[in-house]
């Protein structure tokens, strides 16, 4: 079986203040599901991993379809309370299901996502389903083709069971705001899942999907993940295609994979990731096998910590699991070692000016100004970005941008990976 981050620690023989990978939020209690499926059953097969499933489906020990009917089932009772998706393609993923297993029988299995019941953030485009980035201006609007990354899961065998909750157009830490009710913390429904990918991360925390993706510009698949106990991972810029993907920020914005073990996450990973020519910021780069590096171990590796003042003010529940988790890296033959920030002195200054709004404010301009004049959108004298709030005259045009201001920027973004060439996005 995987391991999850709790069974890696417990495995360690680290003392830790949580549970262990076995315990799950309280909203798997509940009736007999009828459809053959118990409470009892459901649950087993809600979470599975991926490698799991994917291994029982290919030795035909498990059935496509009876996976996608028990999450369904399992939608049906919880979403309501958990509200993780804005769309459930019920019958699209049972087609979906029917023809997998059908093609799997006939012996033409794709591979690991072949048969697995998958959801995506509401801001992929899905041929034929509507795409709402949980925003009244897109309620309506129904693509006509597949994002990439959705194309790439259906291609490998994948059941799309829907689309996932986000805050409007991507924009909140929190996951509130927007044209469909916000999505809950599966382990405790007064608190938030994050964002902004928090259908993602509340739909495997809740045991509703077996994978699932998100998309990353500021934190927005590794924060949601974090508050609800899932992995979540945000690619280089440029490994995973954006195309078909509502965007906040071209130059910043990422896709990646959200599971709930790190086995599939690289596995997930395998099959979004690679060079995509109606993509021009993709990566023309070879795709390794990233299941491979899990075989590695730690011995050797250098983790760094930035020194005690980065956490003032961190929650002492937060801080005891975050050095218990350091012990045991050293336990595995990492070296855990103080890193001196005087190099990132910057860093501490941008983060002043992204409180005060001046990078937020120079990167969309310069995103503007890289446009050649034929590819800018014609300006407009209205519109609504929000309900009841008037979209300013120039605000979908570029704008004159002092060039100071866009070096800055650009050295902005570069400081986090100076002296760390090839480090993830």
């Amino acid at each position: 079986m995987d391991l999850t981050r709790r069974d890696f620690l417990a495995a360690a023989a680290v003392p830790i203040a949580y549970a262990r990978s076995n315990a799950r939020p309280e909203l798997v209690e509940g009736p007999a599901l009828g459809a053959g499926f118990t409470a009892a059953q459901e649950p087993n097969l809600a979470y599975l991993s991926l490698t799991e499933a994917a291994a029982l489906i290919k030795s035909r020990r498990l059935s496509p379809v009876e996976l996608t009917q028990a999450l369904l089932a399992r939608i049906d009772r919880l979403d309501n309370a958990v509200g993780a998706f804005i769309t459930v393609t019920r019958d699209e993923a049972l087609g979906a299901a029917r023809a997998a297993e059908q093609a799997i029988a006939r012996g033409q299995y794709r591979g690991p996502l072949h048969g697995i019941p998958f959801g995506v953030k509401d801001t992929h485009y899905t041929k034929g389903i509507r795409t709402t980035a949980n925003t009244p201006v897109l309620r309506d609007f129904v693509p006509d083709f597949d994002a990439t990354v959705v194309a790439r899961l259906k291609s490998a065998g994948g059941v799309l069971l829907g689309k996932m909750k986000l805050p409007e157009f991507s924009f909140g830490s929190a996951g509130e705001g927007g044209a469909f009710p916000d999505a809950k913390n599966p382990w405790n429904l007064s608190r938030t899942p994050g964002g902004s990918s928090s259908g993602s991360a509340a739909a495997l925390a809740a045991g509703l999907v077996t994978v699932a993706t998100g998309g990353d510009t500021s934190g927005s698949i590794r924060n949601p993940a974090t508050f609800c106990g899932v992995v979540g991972m945000k690619p280089t810029y440029g490994r995973v295609s954006r195309r078909g993907i509502v965007a906040i920020s071209w130059s910043l914005d990422h896709v990646g994979p959200m599971t709930r073990t790190v086995a599939d996450n690289a596995t997930l990973l395998n099959v979004i990731a690679g060079h995509d020519a109606a993509d021009d910021t993709s990566a023309a780069l070879p795709v390794p096998d990233y299941t491979r590096a899990l075989r590695r171990g730690v011995r050797g590796m250098r983790v760094g910590v930035p020194k005690p003042a980065q956490f003032d003010d961190y929650h002492a529940d937060v801080m005891r699991a975050f050095h218990d988790a350091l012990d045991v890296f050293r336990r595995l033959g990492a070296s855990v070692f103080d890193v001196d920030r005087r190099g990132c002195r910057r860093c501490a200054a941008d983060r002043a000016d992204c409180r005060s709004g001046v990078v937020p404010r120079a990167v969309p301009r310069h995103e503007g100004r890289s446009l050649r004049s034929d590819q800018r959108p014609a300006r407009r004298r209205s519109g609504v970005a929000h309900p009841g709030r008037p979209v300013p005259a120039r605000a979908e045009g570029p704008r004159d941008v002092y060039s100071p201001a866009v070096g800055h920027v650009q050295q902005t973004r570069r400081v986090p990976h100076a002296g760390h060439a090839g480090a993830g996005g």
